[in-house]
């Protein structure tokens, strides 16, 4: 593990984890990622061709053409939860070697947090990500899986530096506050998995809202105890 520290002594804003994922825990992202675009390939909420000039609800400005995503939230437990339990572990050792939750006590243990959203995302040429930051998650795990000569350009912007990580390689962040971005991919092709940790549960399975927001999920739960209560009545 290699904590950058950029320009700040007083904490890291960005932890770098080599040989974060084993070869098998990337091909099961992916394996998972090609059989959700296959079972749901117009189902927005599984997977999504981003477009090349829009926002979203966090004012992210993407610019991505040929930038696909596939949601796994809930399939991401289900079928690769060694997956799911070690995004939770970068997420774990990243804050305790950046001393988050001690500079902050805002920012809780993510042994305790759920998974707002995990994506596939692929990037082919031309694509980019503007500048933006995960509003409403508490901690972000990007892991890259694609080898850094794979693709030209495409590298991860965050503050002051930027990254083209080796394959397997994840950047580790707090979601809220820290600007990130991705620039141009001119050639090739970048796929990474990122999974957004957020303080509420596990998005369910097949949710109607990709990344839904604290609102959405409360509407959701209610939904579904009214339909526990009435079955036992």
């Amino acid at each position: 593990m290699k904590p950058d520290y950029q320009n700040h002594a007083s904490h890291c804003d960005l932890v770098v984890i080599e040989g974060a994922f084993s070869l098998q825990e990337a091909f099961s992202v992916q394996s998972l990622g090609s059989c959700v675009r296959k079972l749901f390939p117009s189902v927005k909420r599984f997977f999504e061709k981003r477009p090349y000039f829009g926002h979203i609800g966090n004012a992210t400005n993407y610019v991505a053409s040929k930038h696909d995503c596939t949601y796994l939230a809930g399939f991401l437990q289900l079928f690769a939860p060694g997956v799911a339990a070690q995004v939770i572990h970068l997420a774990r050792i990243s804050g305790a070697a950046a001393q988050w939750m001690m500079i902050n006590s805002s920012f809780p243990d993510p042994g305790t947090l759920g998974i707002r959203t995990a994506e596939l995302l692929s990037y082919g040429y031309p694509s980019k990500l503007g500048v933006h930051v995960d509003d409403g998650s508490t901690y972000t795990v990007l892991v890259s899986l694609s080898n850094p000569e794979d693709y030209q350009g495409g590298e991860f912007l965050v503050e002051f530096a930027d990254y083209k990580p080796e394959k397997l390689t994840a950047l580790v962040f707090r979601s809220r506050i820290t600007n990130h971005a991705v620039k141009e991919v001119t050639s090739g092709k970048r796929q990474t998995m990122t999974a957004e940790l957020w303080e509420s549960i596990d998005v369910p399975t097949g949710f109607s809202i990709p990344r839904p927001t604290q609102a959405d999920v409360e509407e959701y739960m209610k939904k579904f105890v009214d339909v526990k209560l009435q079955s036992k009545t």
